[in-house]
């Protein structure tokens, strides 16, 4: 069984001359407008809109061919996400776009100049051939090295403008092979007590879960409230450009905690003999929490807490270890007793107390084995019996 790995590899244009700069404002600008324009039609299907606006876009704006396309695509994309995050009546107003070139219209290489030995050639409007841009790289060179010696594909380029610096985002991608019959599941719940618990269920004793894992991370919620309350400081006094100073480097301090953390609940499921791990389907999570009647702390606390993209980055590290990630519904996770079945009230206790069976146990690690076994029951795994307590457990402090 194979799946896709895919990978993101950022450059740096560097010290591109004045007349290639103007080329690329003057293309992003029309792409911007492209996009715009594609969005007005509400698209939902590639195909569709192809069909009601591509002969109109090509008259209508002066990009090549391969732009227009992966303009088109883009727009579809952006009104996807944005549609099932927002809904159907919500206006979209797109303030910032980067150019995406398929393979057709870019070209990339290594070439023996002092300047630096890695250049992408664009296919941009108004130019005969291709133009050619220096690009440099920071700690992820050692793919781009792979990528040019076939380990990857360079499926895509975008370019994204950035304080008027132009930064080339590579997407590498390749086939990977992941276990086809697993023989673990691993449930993992996130939580805002508990950031993340890990347990797992093993095909030979499906009635024992194993291991149960806790990580607080609470280096990355101090984080977040720190943020927060600068912002705020900020916000009254009226300084927007220092918020989005912090902003930045709040970014890349909770990614680095992230991958860290991503990278220990990978190496957790590989203790286990041909594992997937189990995740919660998180969309439209934001808006099933604002339903409930909770304090505005508590709601501004979960709302900010990055777990879709601690998935993201979970998927992607597990994928190059070969181990597959599953996605379940988390309706009635937490909720659900997992010896009997039963639903019941948790509310704000951290002890799960099932009225029905008498079990207690931890509510968190009580959800991990309910994700897990969401899995385990459409693979056949035995019955539901009595469980044990999971042996082992542990907590991580990130």
């Amino acid at each position: 069984m194979y799946s896709t790995l895919q990978l993101t590899v950022i450059g740096k244009v560097f010290k591109p001359n004045k007349g290639k700069v103007l080329s690329l404002n003057r293309d992003l600008d029309r792409y911007m407008e492209c996009v715009r324009w594609y969005l007005s039609f509400k698209p939902t299907s590639r195909e569709r809109l192809h069909n009601d606006a591509y002969k109109k876009a090509k008259q209508r704006f002066e990009l090549k061919t391969a732009l227009l396309q992966t303009a088109r695509d883009k727009a579809v994309e952006i009104y996807t996400s944005f549609r099932k995050i927002k809904g159907k009546t919500s206006e979209i107003h797109l303030r910032k776009c980067c150019m995406r070139f398929d393979e057709r219209s870019f070209k990339f290489g290594r070439v023996d100049k002092e300047l630096t030995p890695y250049w992408l050639h664009l296919s941009l409007s108004g130019t005969w051939g291709r133009t050619a841009f220096p690009i440099v790289f920071g700690n992820r060179r050692n793919l781009i090295e792979r990528a040019l010696n076939g380990a990857f594909a360079i499926k895509s380029v975008e370019m994204k403008k950035r304080r008027g610096k132009w930064y080339a985002h590579f997407t590498l991608a390749r086939e990977v092979e992941v276990f086809g019959s697993p023989e673990s599941v691993i449930g993992i719940d996130r939580g805002e007590k508990n950031f993340a618990v890990a347990v797992g269920i093993q095909k030979d004793s499906p009635t024992k879960p194993r291991r149960g894992t806790f990580w607080s991370g609470a280096e990355i919620k101090a984080l977040m409230g720190k943020y927060h309350h600068i912002r705020r400081s900020l916000g009254r006094k009226k300084l927007p450009q220092e918020i989005k100073k912090i902003k930045g480097r709040l970014s890349r301090k909770t990614d680095q905690l992230l991958h860290t953390l991503a990278g220990e609940i990978v190496a957790y499921a590989e203790q286990f003999k041909k594992p997937v791990i189990a995740l919660e389907d998180l969309t439209h999570i934001r808006n099933r929490f604002k339903k409930k009647k909770r304090g505005k702390k508590l709601n501004r606390r979960m709302n900010s807490l990055p777990f879709r993209k601690l998935q993201d980055y979970i998927e992607y590290k597990a994928l190059k270890k070969g181990i597959a990630v599953e996605y379940i519904n988390p309706e009635n996770t937490t909720k659900e007793c997992h010896r009997c079945g039963t639903i019941n009230h948790v509310g704000y206790a951290r002890t799960y107390e099932c009225p029905k069976c008498g079990l207690i146990y931890d509510r968190d690690l009580n959800a991990g084995i309910n994700i897990a076994r969401r899995i385990t029951s459409s693979l056949g795994w035995g019955t539901r019996e009595c469980p044990e307590q999971p042996n082992e457990v542990s907590v991580v402090k990130t």
